[in-house]
């Protein structure tokens, strides 16, 4: 199958590395979503962590050399399954513990005591 003029395998992989709009395209559909889930893969639940790890090394081997990546919106579907639920745990246990330790509380001066 031919799309964009380049055949699926070597010739996709270097359409696809060096076809600059594959850059804005990623950036622009993704965000920086998935580069935030990643900073903190350590403290992903161990059961996202599988299916990362059983989907998206798939994923992307697959699209780099049959898919044309300027079409990004094929990569929504790890960042729906994958980096939006990681971003969102990792962001919610690290505002639940804020407010644990009181890391997230507002100093205000106290005031004094009238009876004193």
């Amino acid at each position: 199958m031919v799309a964009y003029g380049r055949h699926v395998g070597l010739d996709r992989l270097l359409f696809n590395l060096t076809n600059h709009w594959t850059y804005f395209s990623m950036v622009a559909t993704l965000s920086y979503i998935p580069l935030l889930a990643l900073l903190w893969f350590p403290q992903w639940p161990p059961l996202l962590r599988r299916f990362f790890w059983t989907m998206v090394p798939v994923w992307v081997m697959v699209h780099l050399f049959m898919a044309t990546l300027a079409e990004a919106r094929l990569f929504l579907v790890p960042q729906a399954l994958i980096f939006i639920p990681a971003a969102f745990l990792v962001s919610s246990r690290d505002a639940a513990e804020r407010r644990t330790s009181g890391r997230d509380r507002i100093l205000v001066p106290e005031a004094e005591d009238p009876r004193v």
